[in-house]
C-alpha cells in the first residue's frame, strides 16, 4: 500500500521500461501546470501503449495524493495502481499522433468513499480504454506518475478556485468488485461494520435480558409485586402507630408508650421486624 515514502513505490513488475530520451523527457516536467500535453507526456503515452493487456504483479496502491501532491519529484515515472469509482471518462485529442489515436481517454477516478469528505481524486489516462466500463463502477488500473495537474474546480458559491489532480498514464482498466483497504476488500470492510452494528444490537439485548432476570429474582425474594406494596402499606401504618402512641393512667396522668424504633427501609426486613416485636392490626 502506498504511503508516501519513496522505499515503498519500488516496482519489480514486467513492464517496459523508459528509454533513456524517455528518462530525460520525464524528468523536466513541471508541476502544478495547465497544460498536460508536453513532451513527456507524449513520451509516457508511447511507453504505455507498449504495455502488456495484463499486468500480473499489482504495484503500489495508491491510498493518498497528498504525499505525491506534496513531492512530486519523487515519485516521477514511479509505477502506481489507482482503484476506486469511476466518476468521469472522455476522448482526448492530442496534437501528436501514435498508437493511442482514437482510444486515448481521460479518466477520473475517485479514490475515497462517497461518504469521505476528503473527495481525492486520480486523473488517468488511457491507450487503449475497455468499452464497456461506465460511471460508477470500481475500477482499477496502473500506470506511470507523469505530474500534478492544476486545474479550477468551483465551489458551493459557485466560485472557482484552484484544484491539483494527481495524472498517471496507463493503458487498460480492469472493473472490480471491491475496493481494497489494505488487505481487507470493502465488500468485507462494510461486512465487518454489519458484524458490529449486530453484535452491539445482541449485546444490548443480552444486557437488558439479564437486568430483567436480576430484577425478576429480587421480587421472587420478596414475595412478588403486590406482596412488596402491600408490605410497604403495613409498615407505614405501624411506623405511624407507634410514632404517635400514648394513652392515660388511672390518676388522670399520661402514660406515654416507648417509641419504637425506626423500621428498616427495606419493606420485607419491615415485616420481620414488627412479627418479631410481635405487633400486627389483629
Amino acid at each position: 500500500v502506498f504511503v508516501g515514502r519513496t522505499a515503498e513505490v519500488h516496482y519489480d513488475g514486467a513492464l517496459p521500461p523508459l528509454s533513456r530520451t524517455q528518462r530525460i523527457q520525464v524528468d523536466i516536467v513541471e508541476d502544478f501546470t495547465v497544460d498536460l500535453q508536453k513532451p513527456a507526456f507524449f513520451q509516457l503515452l508511447t511507453n504505455a501503449s507498449t504495455w502488456p493487456d495484463e499486468i500480473t504483479t499489482q504495484p503500489p496502491l495508491i491510498t493518498h495524493t497528498a504525499p505525491l501532491i506534496a513531492s512530486p519529484k519523487e515519485y516521477r515515472a514511479a509505477v502506481l495502481r489507482v482503484e476506486g469509482i469511476l466518476a468521469g471518462r472522455r476522448p482526448i485529442k492530442t496534437d501528436r499522433s501514435g498508437p493511442w489515436d482514437k482510444k486515448l481517454e481521460q479518466w477520473t477516478v475517485r479514490i475515497t468513499e462517497l461518504n469521505d469528505e476528503r473527495d481525492e481524486s486520480v486523473v488517468v489516462y488511457l491507450t487503449d480504454p475497455p468499452a464497456d466500463l461506465v460511471v460508477g463502477d470500481r475500477v482499477s488500473m496502473v500506470g506511470r506518475f507523469y505530474q500534478i495537474w492544476r486545474d479550477e474546480r468551483a465551489n458551493m458559491a459557485g466560485d472557482n478556485f484552484p484544484f491539483n489532480f494527481v495524472v498517471l498514464v496507463g493503458k487498460s482498466a480492469n472493473k472490480l468488485t471491491a475496493i481494497t483497504r489494505g488487505n481487507v476488500s470493502s465488500n468485507e470492510w462494510a461486512g465487518s461494520g454489519s458484524a458490529i452494528q449486530y453484535a452491539i444490537i445482541a449485546l444490548a439485548i443480552v444486557g437488558f435480558g439479564l437486568f430483567m432476570v436480576r430484577r425478576h429474582m429480587q421480587r421472587m425474594r420478596a414475595g412478588g409485586p403486590a406482596d412488596i406494596v402491600e408490605a410497604r402499606r403495613q409498615a407505614r401504618i405501624e411506623q405511624r402507630q407507634l410514632a404517635g402512641h400514648a394513652s392515660t393512667n388511672g390518676d388522670g396522668q399520661q402514660e406515654e408508650h416507648e417509641v419504637a424504633e425506626e423500621l428498616p427501609e427495606d419493606p420485607v426486613d419491615a415485616l420481620d421486624e414488627l412479627e418479631r416485636r410481635g405487633l400486627s392490626d389483629e
